[in-house]
């Protein structure tokens, strides 16, 4: 039996560790039904990507599902909120390039048809595009942000924004924070 331990001292060392053990269950080199391995090998972190990624039918719910790892390097590198410092109902914003850009031009790169639908894709091209959208987020830069401040940020300066954007809103958000408590 074989047992690996990681320890996730650089994230997308852990990150590439855990690409490479997909790709040796996808290739049936650990047998897939050994949940046992699985856990011990990535903390069950594989184990979390497989149901995350199974419960979606939307290919674009599907492919986010397969970031679980990335989010939470990242979220452990920043640890709270960039705008309010909580640390509470965390999600991750795509600062330079949205997920939405990157999926469309893996499609393009792969040369693939875009479905709605999972159970469209040919088993290798989903495959595909899960890996290439994957190996993108390394050029990401992210950013933590509360949910209630992700969407504010959005409903205020759209799709796209930048961290100059960002600083203006936090700026605002604690001018308006300590006018309310005086």
């Amino acid at each position: 039996m074989l047992f690996i331990r990681v320890i996730p001292t650089k994230d997308w060392l852990f990150f590439y560790i855990q690409k490479k053990f997909l790709e040796l269950l996808h290739n049936r080199v650990i047998p897939p039904a050994n949940t046992l391995i699985e856990e011990q090998i990535t903390g069950g972190i594989i184990t979390m990507i497989n149901k995350a990624m199974k419960k979606h039918t939307n290919t674009k719910r599907y492919t986010r599902a397969a970031l679980i790892s990335w989010k939470h390097s990242i979220k452990k590198a920043q640890k709270q909120c960039y705008v309010t410092g909580s640390t509470e109902s965390l999600e991750i914003h795509h600062l330079n390039k949205p997920f939405s850009e990157m999926f469309k031009e893996a499609h393009k790169i792969l040369g693939i048809q875009y479905h709605e639908e999972v159970k469209d894709y040919a088993e290798s091209d989903l495959d595909a595009l899960t890996d290439l959208v994957v190996d993108m987020h390394k050029d990401v830069t992210a950013l933590v942000l509360q949910k209630d401040i992700h969407k504010a940020l959005h409903d205020t300066y759209g799709l796209n924004f930048t961290m100059d954007q960002v600083n203006e809103f936090k700026k605002n958000y604690h001018k308006r924070k300590t006018a309310i408590n005086k």
